[in-house]
This record gives C-alpha cells, sequence and structure tokens, in this order.
C-alpha cells in the first residue's frame, strides 16, 4: 500500500557510503557501512585517492542483526590509514557523484524519511533544493524508499530559478586525435539531459534555454612520454564559433593524463557548444572512452545552466 506525505526539504549529498573499522595504510578490504552505490569495476574516493573496485561483497553487520555492511575490494593498498565514518564516495573519473534527496514527513511529529530520487526524477526536483515551503504532497512506496508520484508538485522551468537545464555525457569509445590538430570530441553517450540536445553523431550540443552555463569536460589521453595535451570548448551560435579558454598542461612521468578545464558562457537558445581535444605527441593519439554501462566515464562532460542572461 502506498503511504502519502509532505516534500519538506530537497537536498544533494554526495553518492556513497562511510567507512567501518579502521583500515591500515596499504589494506586492499574496505569495510563499509552500505554496499549498494558501488559496483564492481567501479571507482571510489577515499580521502583525496581514486581506487577501483575489484569485487563488491555483503557481509552481516556483526552489531546489528539482519543489517548488512559491505566489503569493497581495491585494486590498490589505500595510501594512508583511514579511520571510522570517512566518506567513500563514487568517483566519476573527474568527480565525486551525488544523489538528489527528499525529505519527506508522513506522519505529524515525527522525523521525515529520506527519499533517494532515481536518475529521470532529479532534474525535477533540483529546481527546488534547499527548504520546501509550503511542502509538497507526495506517494511513496509502501517501505518508504521510492517516489511514486508527487500530486502537488507540477515542476515548470522558471529563468529566476535554480538551474535546470543539464547534460551530462560520458566518451563511448576511444577516438583518434591526430597530431597538432583542434579535433571535437564526438560520440557521446548521453547520461542525462534536459533542455540540451546531441546531434546524430553526439559531438554537437545545443542549449533550448537562454542563460548563463557551466561547461565542464575531462579529456583522458592514452599513453605517450611526449608533447603536451590540451581541451578547450567551442561555441557555436548566429555569428559563427568562438573557441575558449584552453588548458594546456605538461605530461607526468607515465605519459597517461586526464585534462580537465572549466567555463561559464552566456548562451541563448539554439546555440551549440562542442569539446576539442589537441595533443602533440608527434603521432596519432587516442582519447579513451569507457564501458559508460557500469556508470565510470573515463572521458566525460558536463553543461548545466546556472542563471538568467
Amino acid at each position: 500500500m502506498s503511504v502519502s506525505g509532505q516534500v519538506v526539504e530537497v537536498r544533494t549529498q554526495d553518492r556513497g557510503s562511510e567507512v567501518v573499522g579502521a583500515p591500515a595504510a596499504g589494506a586492499t578490504s574496505v569495510t563499509v557501512a552500505d554496499p549498494t552505490p558501488f559496483d564492481v569495476d567501479g571507482q571510489v574516493w577515499i580521502d583525496g585517492t581514486a581506487y577501483t573496485c575489484t569485487a563488491v561483497t555483503e557481509v552481516d553487520d556483526p552489531l546489528e542483526a539482519g543489517s548488512t555492511n559491505g566489503v569493497l575490494t581495491l585494486d590498490a593498498g589505500l595510501a594512508a590509514a583511514v579511520t571510522e565514518g570517512t566518506p567513500v564516495a563514487v568517483w566519476s573519473g573527474t568527480q565525486i557523484l551525488d544523489d538528489v534527496i527528499l525529505d519527506v514527513v508522513t506522519m505529524p511529529g515525527e522525523p521525515p524519511v529520506s527519499v533517494t530520487l532515481t536518475a529521470g526524477q532529479r532534474k525535477d526536483w533540483t529546481m527546488l533544493e534547499g527548504p520546501v515551503d509550503p511542502p509538497v504532497a507526495v506517494v511513496l512506496s509502501d517501505d518508504l524508499s521510492v517516489l511514486e508520484d508527487a500530486p502537488g508538485y507540477s515542476p515548470t522551468f522558471d529563468s529566476t530559478q535554480s538551474a535546470s537545464p543539464m547534460l551530462m555525457a560520458a566518451k563511448g569509445a576511444n577516438q583518434t586525435i591526430a597530431n597538432n590538430t583542434w579535433t571535437a570530441i564526438d560520440g557521446w553517450f548521453i547520461l542525462q539531459d534536459d533542455r540540451i540536445t546531441a546531434d546524430a553523431a553526439g559531438k554537437v550540443l545545443t542549449v533550448q534555454v537562454d542563460g548563463v552555463y557551466d561547461l565542464r569536460v575531462g579529456v583522458s589521453f592514452d599513453t605517450s612520454a611526449v608533447g603536451s595535451r590540451a581541451v578547450q570548448p567551442h561555441i557555436y551560435g548566429v555569428d559563427g564559433g568562438d573557441s575558449g579558454p584552453l588548458r594546456l598542461v605538461k605530461l607526468p612521468a607515465d605519459g597517461r593524463i586526464t585534462v580537465e578545464t572549466a567555463q561559464y558562457v552566456r548562451l541563448v537558445a539554439g546555440q551549440s557548444v562542442t569539446f576539442e581535444a589537441w595533443q602533440s605527441s608527434g603521432a596519432n593519439l587516442d582519447v579513451r572512452g569507457s564501458n559508460v554501462f557500469l556508470g565510470q566515464p573515463v572521458t566525460d562532460c558536463a553543461i548545466r545552466w546556472v542563471g538568467p542572461l
């Protein structure tokens, strides 16, 4: 049987869990309070370092009958000892992922329950982030874990409110970048979009709402110890194109690097963006794709509306 309630707050928090116990430096197994956010071959962020999970195992919680913890097996030992309660976050390759959570009161005088939204529901609620006054009527599943309906809320976009139009994408396959040649990245696999569209090649990303946008991209190049790497956004509009500020970097000793850049731009509906990569290794070099179905992009981008013009 469904349960009625009222949303009193919308908030975001890092996707993940926290450490149980106190694993030592070099440990390759970390116990977490909740294993459900994590995937095998997925990346996690622990105390400033990224690791890959080679296994995720549920174990009984010794302190609470009927509850389970989880053990994450890492591809490398911990860089340093961590303490109980240290956050363990899901890592995209360039940033910590987050969840949108509704705090819902189902009985007067009782504390609210927290409901994590699905990817498809997130975009309709981020505009309301913060305390909700007056509260919004919703319907939850009988176990209070799933938002089933929101009869008290009909989301519409208002350019005076917080960001709503957005796009998140990951590079689905490797792409060859010729030496000393700026090349637009194509084949973006769209993870989430709202009022920003991609063309058939997954290259040209077009906004549908006027506003100030935050453009972010992280491009991972294959291994070569020669030359430099750079990325930049390229803006297209009625009067032609304009390249944004580039990010040029020197290589680390192992020759593999992810280059990131971010920029705020003013765009009107119909303007488009591509993200371009450049390298000077002296030969062709790949931008690395990823298995996006595991949710672990190696090269990824985001475009977010942050305010009106």
